[in-house]
């Protein structure tokens, strides 16, 4: 776990509704307090990337949540790799990280630069955000893909996350 400062930081800073009553976060909850491994193999990486991460979401207003999404995206790992393709901390795929900015070369991939590919995460999501008006929705696109969502709002008749038909993946 990230130093417990930076828990009593971001805790009181969460505003999002967390839904804890849903089957699907409970089964989440369970995963996490069955593995405290996981925490104990992330907690330097948490140290290293967390307080850059939370300065940033915080100097831009937006939910203090948004801090965890690389836990898991990647693991908080820079060199993390899909077998889809998408690539670093925030797990962008070629096509956006290019829209958002990011350079890529044989020398260079801003999807693996933490600075870089912060940035371009936090303006990608407050464009979701803008796209959707609602965080859990942003989210679910980040994951899944902005149509893919929108499609499963248009099929599902509904704007409630937890409604919705989406990839296993975004669900979870």
């Amino acid at each position: 776990m990230p130093d417990p400062d930076l828990w009593a930081v971001m805790r009181p800073l969460m505003t999002l509704d967390h839904r804890i009553d849903e089957d699907r976060v409970q089964q989440e909850i369970r995963w996490f307090q069955r593995h405290p491994e996981y925490w104990q193999r992330l907690a330097p990486r948490m140290e290293r990337y967390l307080p850059y991460i939370l300065s940033q979401v915080t100097a831009r207003a937006m939910p203090t949540e948004l801090v965890l999404l690389p836990i898991i995206e990647s693991a908080l790992d820079p060199y993390a790799f899909s077998p889809y393709g998408a690539s670093g901390l925030w797990q962008f795929m070629r096509p956006t990280a290019k829209q958002y900015g990011l350079m890529m070369s044989s020398h260079y991939d801003g999807r693996r630069d933490v600075i870089a590919a912060t940035a371009a995460a936090l303006d990608f999501l407050q464009d979701l955000y803008r796209r959707f008006d609602d965080w859990n929705l942003a989210l679910a696109a980040y994951n899944a893909g902005g149509g893919k969502v929108a499609q499963a709002i248009r099929r599902g008749g509904s704007r409630d996350f937890f409604a919705l038909r989406l990839p296993r993946e975004t669900r979870a």
